[in-house]
């Protein structure tokens, strides 16, 4: 597995939209149903199974949902009131979380842990020792660009300073000091960097897996709420609330998850075999359900539609065609048809609320320019391969319309439909330098943006050594800004810096943002307390159901 990314990562959420129906196959969950008769229990469906329970290599949403289950993070998010009692994290505030206070002075900042903290099934006390293992193991791992790009490098900065206490000292790439910011601190809440028992982890390790990650991708070794009772891969996964657990019992203290693979997941809410869906839900699903008695929230979540454009190698290795490309693009329709206008048009790849965020693709969307760029470009006649997930309905929706507007310039489109872990391993293959002949020419996604501060999606895709850099686009200016202020603290120098990077990267046109979708999530009627947060998965130890 190469050495991935942060918590921006790429998850292939369902949300999703419906020219292509989902139909109901033999698929069905085999575990019992919980309703009314069965208050503390509730019923999921996964379209796809986890891949690994390991926090560290959380790449996936459904490996995300583990994670923030069974494993807790030194901080956690501030939620503010959303829709129907539902709970949004947006911004950069974080919450005590293992950490039960921090102090920050100047580039340090010192986390010290709670005291009544035990580790499930072992025992162990939580100590800065496993603060220390759990962050070291993110260095080379999923976490390891998100934390070099918030300062830190090398395990040498992460200090054990007592049993009780753990500092963080950020440099520059450079390793120069540099103050800790608000987003290098919130960073700490994606679910990627949940503290492991490192005393159980390593009593697995073996000469060839110094760390115990054999072991840790198949056995949960966290904090709670919850941890896995029983687990079928491929099929199905128990979680039960931790006895005695510091923050609190759930209220549903048992949650069954089931693989249910292309089985349509309105289908099982209605029919009381799940009381709770995330994924494979399009937006006509979720109007139907809602109009039918089940409780539907909405949240404009940063989750984003995107096409990423392999652009050094094929006729896509053509600026004009690329260019021609965005302009082709028929956002208006996959907003209003695919998503029933529960979206809104993606203008960057940064997140409208962050500072140094810029509407650089605007420009984009003439289908007369589209075009006159082709007749720029020669006319030449192109045949490219678009990829896409099978997760839900939304993805081929989106990926019909946009065969169908390329056509009109004559750029001739072949779907390729592929499981998310396809898709997934395909970004990752480019974007980490193991593939130079890209799996297919385009790839449609779904992203959700965690950090609102530019530096993590420049990190990711912007710079010439992203892992999610499918295009495998470069460009030395941009490399150098990122290099020179992806450490430093918001400020009109560094925000224009930014803007720059989106420009440059909206010029070269092979990222081309299409769509700002958010996250519903449905239930049956009186389950409160549903949480919204950047990863995509639901926190299951927040819900309430009725009396």
């Amino acid at each position: 597995m190469p050495n991935l990314r942060v918590k921006a990562l790429t998850g292939m959420a369902a949300l999703a939209a419906g020219a292509v129906a989902i139909t109901l196959t033999a698929c069905t969950p085999q575990t019992s149903t919980p309703t009314a008769s069965a208050p503390d229990s509730l019923s999921v469906a996964w379209p796809n199974d986890a891949t690994t329970l390991d926090p560290a290599w959380s790449a996936t949403d459904q490996n995300n949902e583990v994670s923030m289950n069974v494993y807790q993070t030194l901080v956690g998010y501030e939620y503010t009131d959303g829709e129907d009692g539902s709970k949004v994290a947006q911004g950069l505030g974080i919450t005590p979380g293992l950490a039960e206070s921090w102090t920050v002075s100047g580039s340090t900042v010192t986390f010290d842990l709670r005291d009544n903290v035990k580790f499930y099934p072992s025992g162990n006390p939580l100590t800065s020792a496993d603060v220390k293992f759990s962050l070291e193991r993110n260095l080379g791992a999923t976490g390891g660009p998100e934390l070099n790009s918030s300062g830190i490098y090398s395990a040498d900065q992460i200090e054990i300073v007592n049993t009780s206490t753990v500092a963080l000292h950020y440099t520059d790439a450079q390793g120069q000091p540099v103050p800790a910011s608000p987003a290098s601190i919130a960073a700490l809440r994606f679910a990627t960097y949940g503290i492991i028992d490192s005393s159980a982890a390593l009593g697995h390790a073996t000469p060839t897996d110094p760390d115990g990650g054999d072991w840790l991708a198949k056995n949960v070794a966290g904090t709670g709420p919850y941890f896995i009772e029983s687990r079928t891969p491929g099929q199905n996964l128990t979680l039960k609330s931790v006895p005695d657990v510091w923050s609190g019992p759930p209220a549903f203290s048992m949650v069954r998850i089931n693989v249910v693979n292309d089985a349509n997941v309105a289908s099982l809410l209605k029919g009381n075999t799940v009381n709770i869906g995330l994924y494979g839900l399009t937006p006509k699903d979720v109007n139907s359900l809602r109009n039918t008695g089940f409780r539907a929230v909405h949240a404009q979540t940063q989750n984003y539609l995107e096409l990423q454009l392999a652009s050094d190698t094929g006729p896509l290795a053509d600026p004009l065609v690329r260019q021609a490309i965005a302009h082709a693009l028929p956002y208006d329709k996959i907003v209003e048809q695919v998503y029933f206008g529960d979206a809104q048009r993606s203008l960057s790849f940064v997140s409208p609320h962050a500072s140094g965020y810029a509407p650089a693709w605007e420009k984009y969307g003439d289908a007369q320019k589209a075009q006159q760029l082709m007749d720029k470009a020669g006319n030449p006649k192109v045949s490219i391969s678009l990829q896409y997930s099978n997760e839900s309905g939304t993805y081929e929706s989106a990926a019909l319309l946009i065969k169908d507007a390329l056509g009109k310039i004559g750029i001739n489109v072949t779907l390729e439909s592929q499981t998310t872990s396809t898709v997934l391993s395909s970004i990752l293959a480019r974007g980490s330098g193991q593939a130079a002949t890209p799996a297919a020419d385009m790839i449609l996604f779904n992203i959700s943006v965690y950090l609102e501060d530019p530096k993590a999606p420049t990190n990711l895709w912007a710079d010439s050594k992203g892992v999610l850099n499918f295009p495998h686009f470069t460009d030395p200016q941009v490399d150098e800004l990122q290099k020179t202020w992806a450490a430093q603290a918001p400020g009109a120098e560094r925000d224009q810096a930014y803007r720059t990077i989106q420009e440059i990267a909206a010029d070269d046109a092979s990222f081309l943002p299409i769509a700002t979708i958010g996250r519903s999530i449905v239930s049956v009627p009186g389950i409160t307390g549903i949480t919204f947060q950047p990863e995509i998965g639901v926190r299951y130890s927040t819900l309430i159901p009725s009396k």
